[in-house]
């Protein structure tokens, strides 16, 4: 998460562990694999508590290096608008495919 301002929007409760704790330094995510896709994908649980606690619902999430589109799928789920930059015409066919499916279609294809 980067910022031009020393003052930035972080909302810890946003993020909160089940147990209440706050978020922690280290994560515990598995990775999910998504068939045919770019060797980097990540899974939508590494991207969502970046997008909750930085972001308001209505505000642009950037991904300067979009890949397969997950970024842009997660800040859609929970009403974000985004700009992915992307310069391998193979990873924006792809990000268009995974874009243009439901979140159950999403789950299903990284299962």
């Amino acid at each position: 998460m980067f910022t031009k301002s020393e003052r930035y929007k972080y909302d810890r409760e946003a993020v909160r562990e089940q147990n209440g704790r706050n978020l922690r330094s280290v994560w515990n995510v598995n990775t999910k694999p998504f068939p045919g896709a770019h060797f980097a994908t990540f899974p939508p649980e590494l991207v969502k508590p970046c997008i909750l606690s930085s972001t308001d619902e209505n505000d642009i999430v950037l991904d300067p290096f979009f890949g397969a589109g997950t970024v842009g799928f997660v800040a859609e789920q929970l009403k974000r608008r985004y700009v992915g930059i992307e310069l391998n015409p193979d990873y924006v066919a792809m990000a268009t495919m995974r874009l243009s499916l439901s979140p159950q279609e999403f789950a299903e294809a990284a299962a």
